[in-house]
């Protein structure tokens, strides 16, 4: 019964402030279709990336190619929003003539979405916007497309001439470590020259000695008349021409480098430090060709050209603003039916 009486007493109150409801109903749905009706068409666009698989001989610059989570973070980086803003003039929108660029670059943000489909090395860029039409957004999402590839390139560069660097300073080491040893075996061949060159008169000498045996020289091992005698001299001659062969090739590697492969443990360290120091020589050279040429990203799908708005979707506003309308009126109704109620409450109790 009393659950009854306030149903009867709700649907009172409600009539009699119909018209109060009606009137506020109306006023929110023509206030805010004119609102949404008013408001500049929106398009949308998006551009997919390929990350670039990496042939064998561009395998050296995977160390330095930026992650996909740092390519995402860096696509909606202030410093790439707001070069893209600048180089696109969006200013010059109508809907964004009084925008300030950070406030430009904060909608970005939350417009511009950039994403990674699941188990894929593509990066997807979706932009949705109340641009003049659809060239202009595309235009935009492609100036944005190219601030970014031309960012990531000088990023790339930039970590490649880094490492660059420190593979000059890593060479410039090797070259010092080479000249140490160049100098230690030069040292070691000064004291060394005056042995080989006393070796090497030593040697022609006992040969010319050899050689005033003519007789028997002439007389080698086989011959009609040759001797024991003649045999043994010619052997001894040829094992001295050897020799000398052997102490003049020594003396010439003395000149040649300080004559470092004439010293074992000092050679195969020479040698060592040339072959790491051809290969550094090599890699900074593939780095620097690679930073000039290599392109992180390539352009799977460019931006698409809008044939028709996608928004703003106005029947929905205005609906929108009709329901909030009609509660915003309905809550007036019930707090002034409640008013009402009070005021004669308070005169029974004043007169009793």
């Amino acid at each position: 019964m009393e659950s009854s009486n306030e149903n009867r007493s709700f649907a009172q109150i409600v009539w009699k402030g119909r018209w109060l409801l009606v009137v506020i109903v109306i006023a929110s749905v023509i206030g805010t279709g004119i609102y949404a009706y008013r408001l500049p068409p929106e398009f949308a666009t998006e551009a997919v990336f390929h990350l670039r698989p990496l042939t064998e001989v561009e395998a050296a610059v995977k160390p330095y190619l930026p992650s996909a989570p740092t390519l995402l973070r860096l696509l909606q980086s202030q410093e790439v929003l707001l070069q893209t803003i600048e180089d696109a003039r969006l200013q010059e929108q109508p809907a964004f003539t009084d925008w300030t660029k950070p406030r430009l670059a904060d909608w970005l943000r939350g417009h511009l979405q950039v994403t990674q489909p699941d188990k894929t090395d593509l990066l997807v860029v979706e932009l949705n916007g109340p641009f003049k039409g659809g060239k202009e957004i595309k235009e935009f999402t492609d100036r944005y497309v190219a601030v970014f590839q031309k960012k990531i390139q000088t990023q790339l560069r930039q970590s490649l001439e880094t490492e660059q660097g420190r593979l000059d300073r890593l060479q410039q080491g090797l070259s010092q470590a080479q000249q140490n040893i160049i100098q230690e075996a030069t040292q070691r061949a000064t004291a060394k020259r005056p042995k080989l060159q006393a070796q090497e008169k030593e040697i022609k000498d006992a040969m010319t000695a050899l050689k005033s045996k003519e007789r028997n020289l002439r007389m080698p091992a086989g011959e009609q008349n040759a001797s024991f005698e003649g045999v043994t001299l010619r052997e001894d001659y040829l094992a001295l021409v050897s020799q000398l062969k052997e102490v003049q090739k020594e003396l010439a590697q003395l000149d040649d480098n300080g004559g470092v492969s004439t010293f074992d443990d000092l050679y195969g360290t020479f040698k060592e430090i040339g072959q790491e120091s051809v290969q550094i020589s090599l890699l900074s050279a593939k780095l620097k060709q690679l930073g000039e040429n290599f392109e992180v990203l390539e352009l799977v799908n460019p931006s698409s050209l809008p044939t028709a708005p996608v928004g703003p979707q106005r029947l929905r506003i205005t609906l929108t603003g009709g329901i909030v309308g009609f509660v915003v009126a309905l809550v007036l109704v019930l707090l002034a039916g409640a008013g009402r109620e009070r005021k004669p409450s308070e005169s029974s109790s004043s007169a009793t």
